[in-house]
């Protein structure tokens, strides 16, 4: 089932919480399928007040004997930077406490989560065996109708380092990626 765990940071020594759901089911010899879920955007998301995995989700999970973890990556980091580095912590910890299969690890993710997907997908594709983004902008320049080169270079530098633009898409080229994404989205078109 559902349980709130969490680790210490070596980064500044805080409790970094996430929500894991375990299958009742005994893990296969491989050990469980990981589902690796992002969180979106949500104002009032903090430690205490956590996020939750979709009932369904869980159930899904349950029936087909998969594992969830869902990282609080810092509330409402997009999942960069110092989010990025909890998300990969968390995927570390689940690794290191239960038997997880490092072969099937799926990073999926709506709204904000969408957008940590692509950045955290395109920085190290070879963790994973596939990337589902849901309702989420990708290369920052093409969602802000921006021309790379007409910002100044710092502004560049920090965009391409926070935001994965198109000439990152090569790193995903042998990564099966599902995007599903309504047409009536008024925050990303």
């Amino acid at each position: 089932g559902e349980r709130h765990e969490g680790y210490l940071s070596e980064i500044d020594g805080s409790f970094e919480p996430f929500l894991r759901y375990l299958p009742d089911q005994p893990p296969p010899a491989r050990g469980y399928p990981l589902l690796v879920y992002l969180h979106g955007y949500a104002p009032d998301l903090n430690s205490v007040n956590g996020s939750h995995l979709p009932e369904e989700l869980a159930d899904i999970a349950g029936e087909m004997g998969f594992a969830i973890v869902n990282p609080f990556g810092r509330s409402n980091t997009d999942f960069q930077g110092v989010g990025e580095q909890d998300v990969m912590r968390v995927i570390d910890e689940m690794a290191s406490r239960y038997s997880i299969d490092p072969d099937r690890i799926i990073l999926a993710g709506h709204s904000m989560g969408g957008m940590g997907v692509w950045t955290i997908g395109a920085h190290y594709p070879e963790r994973f065996a596939a990337l589902v983004v849901v309702a989420a902008r990708g290369d920052y320049y093409h969602w802000r109708e921006v021309d790379r080169d007409t910002l100044p270079s710092y502004k560049r530098v920090l965009v391409d380092t926070e935001f994965v633009p198109a000439f990152m898409l090569p790193n995903l080229a042998r990564l099966p990626v599902l995007v599903s994404h309504g047409s009536l989205d008024n925050i990303v078109p």
